[in-house]
């Protein structure tokens, strides 16, 4: 169970392995990334998704697993009010753009 909090401008992150805080000011970009697992049980078939925040900086990229997708969703939402400038939505064609040139990746994604 991962516990996620935004406050003070910082994320704070925890899990059974993993404790991390980020300045919301040092995220750049952000997203939820959605992940189908097809799997099989003795009595049938199921299907589950897994949910990570996945986050850029400058020197980084971090992936956080959420709980549900509502959690998710809140935190993106809470570090966008930390954050007013962070671009919480995936495209595909930004990610070399992020990785060779910020100042390029800032104009295309604040239209």
């Amino acid at each position: 169970m991962a516990k996620i909090i935004v406050e003070n401008g910082e994320l704070s992150y925890s899990s059974l392995f993993r404790k991390e805080r980020y300045r919301a000011s040092d995220i750049r970009w952000a997203y939820l990334q959605v992940e189908g697992v097809n799997f099989r049980l003795c009595c049938g078939k199921g299907y589950s998704e897994i949910y990570r925040i996945i986050l850029r900086t400058a020197e980084e990229r971090v992936e956080l697993n959420a709980d549900t997708k509502e959690q998710a969703l809140g935190v993106l939402d809470a570090l966008k009010q930390a954050n007013p400038d962070l671009v919480i939505r995936y495209n595909k064609d930004w990610e070399n753009v992020f990785n060779s040139d910020f100042q390029e990746f800032q104009r295309i994604s604040h239209p």
